[in-house]
């Protein structure tokens, strides 16, 4: 609360002086969870932070697990609830295994198989939908046109989808004319 201020939900299906309850131990763990991620995703590229980084997320990786639906690795699925999708992480591999987890590239498939499985896990509750908005236009003085966009229904499938939106490197940010930098 300090760091953040206080949460208030403008909501016209909330009664006002409603109360809503935050369970913040929740929090944090989707908090270290997606953070873990992301650092995987970040180091991808650097052996030694690759190697330390899944060191890391295997000493915590039973709390991670709790963070979210289903353990790392796990996607929706209709028949079995959830699925396993990634092969054995580094800690669920047996010694005879370890020497394979030293090459960079047996370790940055995983991250992307990891973050694949967050991306589905984390966003399957978005709802595609449509925006309409009034633009002008030649012939009248306004029109109507309808976009596809995406609808979420909390705040860690938004902060999913922004991640998956930046490991793609699509433009999701907004840059304003006056902090663009020109190149010579």
């Amino acid at each position: 609360m300090q760091k953040f201020g206080t949460l208030f939900i403008h909501s016209t299906t909330r009664f006002r002086g409603e109360s809503l309850w935050v369970n913040l131990s929740d929090f944090w763990n989707g908090h270290a969870r997606f953070v873990a991620v992301a650092k995987l995703w970040e180091d991808r590229f650097d052996p030694s932070k690759l190697v330390a980084d899944w060191a890391d997320i295997g000493e915590r990786h039973e709390q991670l697990d709790r963070s979210a639906a289903a353990p790392l690795g796990y996607i929706p699925d209709t028949t079995y609830k959830y699925l396993r999708l990634c092969p054995r992480f580094p800690w669920e591999r047996q010694p005879d295994e370890q020497e394979m987890l030293r090459s960079p590239n047996v370790l940055r498939q995983l991250v992307y198989e990891l973050v694949h499985c967050g991306l589905i896990l984390r966003t399957q509750d978005c709802v595609h939908t449509w925006s309409r908005k009034t633009v002008p236009h030649d012939e009248f003085v306004w029109d109507d046109v309808f976009e596809p966009t995406r609808a979420f229904t909390s705040l860690w499938s938004v902060i999913w989808e922004l991640f998956g939106l930046d490991t793609r490197q699509y433009a999701w940010r907004v840059t304003l004319p006056s902090e663009s930098v020109s190149h010579k």
